[in-house]
């Protein structure tokens, strides 16, 4: 019987920049992930961190104990000096996931970043928009478009638009 040796290298690539045309590109995705929170807990002594990464810092998360990612210690060490863990991977990067939509790790909180009710909202908004004033660029009476899988009857100026 032979025994082989392997070598097994492992590497952290820190994700891209949140630049401000990443965060524009994410904010322009309505599945988008805006926030994400995650605890740090010793199991015997019950300390804890929390962090949390957002597109935009939050005052009010800040007040919830929540640190900002970029502002976490390298380790973290309960009271008790049972558990001490590295957090220099989470203070790097922990925005990477955010503007994902894929399930990330169901350990890790997140926020999309639109809510279902708020699609609704505002598609409701644009239609009553849509409605309330004739516009001088409005097509042909009897012309038809389709939009995804509704029907929008496009009317003259001054009818209302009937959408089905």
């Amino acid at each position: 019987m032979t025994l082989r040796k392997f070598e097994f290298d492992c590497m952290l690539v820190d994700p891209a920049p949140l630049t401000a045309e990443r965060m524009a590109a994410i904010k322009s995705d309505p599945n988008a992930i805006k926030t994400l929170s995650i605890t740090v807990e010793c199991k015997k002594c019950h300390d804890k961190i929390q962090a949390y990464a957002s597109l935009e810092r939050s005052v009010k998360t800040e007040r919830q104990g929540k640190i900002w990612y970029a502002n976490l210690p390298e380790t973290f060490a309960c009271h008790f000096g049972g558990t001490t863990i590295d957090l220099s991977s989470l203070k790097r990067n922990m925005y990477a996931p955010l503007g994902n939509v894929a399930q990330i790790d169901p350990r890790m909180a997140s926020t999309p970043l639109y809510e279902l009710s708020t699609l609704n909202n505002i598609r409701t908004e644009f239609l009553q928009l849509l409605n309330s004033a004739p516009s001088p660029y409005q097509a042909k009476a009897g012309r038809q478009t389709v939009t995804g899988r509704r029907r929008m009857r496009v009317a003259p100026a001054g009818m209302r638009l009937a959408v089905s």
